[in-house]
């Protein structure tokens, strides 16, 4: 499940088909409530610090602090949860199942494979 800002079906982003825009699509039934929202606030709250990181950047760079404030005005960004269970150690490595290399996209200043 991705998780990001709410874009309502009529904004620009979801009527020309932009990666991971639109309305979330939410569970059914949310079980704990209390702890799912501990997930949205966690996203607002990494999604500022990304920010503010950019803006020290900025600062050391010798530019405005706003240099790369249009690189987060309106972007796509989004949190998911994954999870992969526990392999044991003499499971043949071609089933094994995880996050594998792979390329971040957007204001990120190492564009190495993580």
């Amino acid at each position: 499940m991705y998780i990001g800002e709410e874009i309502p079906e009529d904004h620009p982003y979801y009527v020309q088909k932009k990666l991971n825009s639109g309305p979330n699509q939410w569970p059914q039934t949310i079980p704990d409530k209390e702890e799912f929202q501990k997930t949205t606030e966690y996203y607002h709250a990494v999604y500022e610090l990304a920010e503010d990181v950019l803006s020290v950047i900025a600062l050391t760079l010798g530019v405005e602090s706003t240099f790369f404030k249009p690189l987060t005005d309106e972007s796509v960004a989004t949190i998911r949860y994954l999870h992969y269970p526990t392999h044991p150690k003499d499971q043949d490595e071609k089933l094994n199942r995880g996050i594998g290399a792979h390329m971040d996209f957007g204001p990120n200043p190492s564009k190495e494979p993580t």
